[in-house]
């Protein structure tokens, strides 16, 4: 039996920030920075027309953030921002008001963007540790273990 549920799932960029590379990778310099895309993904059923978000991005609205992460941001992770998913969305002739349901892959500000976008149902997903002996090689940018 063959099925024709199908979706469609766009990329969304919402901007760019940088992460220390200690913090990415295993032998990453300390005064080294990575610059990394921060991405949401628009998911619409067209059987149902069901319009879905997979994380918010960034927020354009830096003043919003919290005052500790505020700190951060120009010696660490020095986000940049030009449209937030909504304004995508918009410039793409989708209201953020036909949004039905928000899905946050965890909660850190690179993902969880402007929740006062119109949405009826929020799904957080549980933060899961990741153990301190894993690691992505800056060289060949895959996991490692190290013991």
């Amino acid at each position: 039996m063959s099925s024709t549920a199908t979706v469609e799932v766009r990329a969304t960029y919402t901007g760019q920030c940088s992460l220390r590379d200690h913090m990415l990778f295993n032998d990453g310099d300390k005064n080294a920075s990575t610059s990394c895309p921060v991405w949401s993904f628009y998911i619409y059923h067209p059987s149902t027309q069901t319009h879905t978000l997979f994380d918010l991005g960034l927020m354009k609205e830096l003043d919003e953030y919290p005052p500790k992460l505020k700190e951060d941001f120009p010696l660490i992770f020095k986000p940049e921002i030009k449209e937030d998913v909504g304004d995508v969305l918009r410039r793409h002739d989708i209201s953020p008001n036909q949004i039905k349901t928000i899905i946050f892959s965890h909660p850190h500000f690179d993902h969880c963007g402007n929740p006062s976008l119109p949405h009826k149902h929020s799904l957080v997903q549980p933060i899961r540790s990741i153990p301190n002996h894993v690691f992505l090689n800056q060289h060949s940018r895959r996991i490692e273990h190290v013991n």
